[in-house]
């Protein structure tokens, strides 16, 4: 053999050593290994958990989105539904307009839909004069009602309440109305509602206090002024021939 060729020697520095194996004792010293290891013995004990955990969470997902999904449908179904009834409410076919309203009412209750539904129910038996069946239907929406017609339903109520003279029953629907108003134009047009109510019933001091309180807004639409400036002129003149 050559002069170069050396026999193999097993501890030769060259060679690649054997990779060190870690011990429980060497990761109890490092917080990472530690950590790891710790998930590892808990996940290896609790695997048939783990995996129901799992499939309980993706399938409660999926039942969420499936419902998120159908509530979607539904209520764009209902928005539709209501908007077929307005049509006709619109166009005067009252009898059909208030037919679809009670479908979508039966159809999609608790919807939002279904929930303005109740009060143009309620608003159109009121404006047909039959008051027991508006009154039903008002207070239904007012058991969950939308911003927009919370203080036009009230007043409904107030109206029907001084229909059948319940005149203490009807000032509380005048005042719950005004603290429900959406906007300042809408709250001024109820406070002056109710200084007519004021007046009706004889108390025409407190009629001018809150006209007097409502002409100060400098905002206030011509129309609506000319109507205070109109009512306080009628009342300085019942005041004054009381004198």
């Amino acid at each position: 053999m050559g002069a170069n060729n050396q026999p193999f020697n097993g501890n030769d520095d060259t060679m690649i050593k054997a990779r060190k194996k870690i011990t429980k004792k060497e990761i109890q010293k490092d917080p990472f290994l530690e950590g790891l290891y710790a998930i590892k013995t808990y996940v290896d004990h609790n695997k048939q958990m783990i995996i129901r955990m799992s499939i309980g969470i993706i399938v409660a997902v999926v039942v969420m989105l499936f419902l998120n999904n159908k509530r979607i449908v539904q209520n764009e179904a209902a928005e539709t539904a209501l908007g077929k009834a307005m049509v006709n409410l619109t166009i005067g076919d009252i009898d059909n307009g208030l037919l679809l309203l009670e479908l979508l009412i039966d159809d999609f209750s608790g919807s939002k839909p279904a929930q303005r539904g109740l009060y143009f129910l309620g608003k159109n038996y009121f404006e047909k004069k039959d008051y027991l069946t508006a009154k039903f239907h008002i207070i239904d929406f007012l058991d969950d009602p939308s911003d927009e017609f919370h203080a036009s339903a009230l007043m409904i109520l107030a109206e029907i309440e001084k229909n059948d003279l319940n005149t203490k029953s009807a000032l509380n629907y005048y005042k719950k109305a005004i603290k429900f108003a959406s906007t300042d134009l809408q709250k001024n047009q109820l406070q002056v509602n109710l200084a007519k109510f004021y007046i009706e019933v004889g108390n025409n001091i407190d009629a001018k206090s809150l006209l007097d309180g409502v002409s100060k807004n400098s905002n206030q639409p011509i129309k609506v002024q000319n109507e205070i400036d109109e009512i306080l002129g009628r009342i300085d003149r019942a005041i004054s021939d009381e004198q």
